[in-house]
């Protein structure tokens, strides 16, 4: 999974998945790049949801969400 936006994780942390290393994307790293935990939870940064148990893992399905 490799996208260049961040979102929020679990227990309250925000950062972004990469798998392609770029300046522009990452600081050169990859994995998951971590802004660390955030205080005002009333940010608004995109959401990142993952189930390793679920088995309906293997489309994407995208609702037609619009930005606040």
């Amino acid at each position: 999974f490799h996208v260049c936006a961040a979102g929020w994780f679990d227990k309250g942390r925000v950062g972004y998945p990469i798998v392609k290393a770029g300046t522009n994307c990452g600081y050169g790293k990859v994995g998951v790049i971590d802004y660390g935990y955030r205080l005002n939870k009333s940010e608004r940064w995109d959401v990142y949801c993952y189930n390793p148990d679920c088995e309906y893992n293997k489309h994407l399905h995208v609702n037609n969400l619009k930005p606040h």
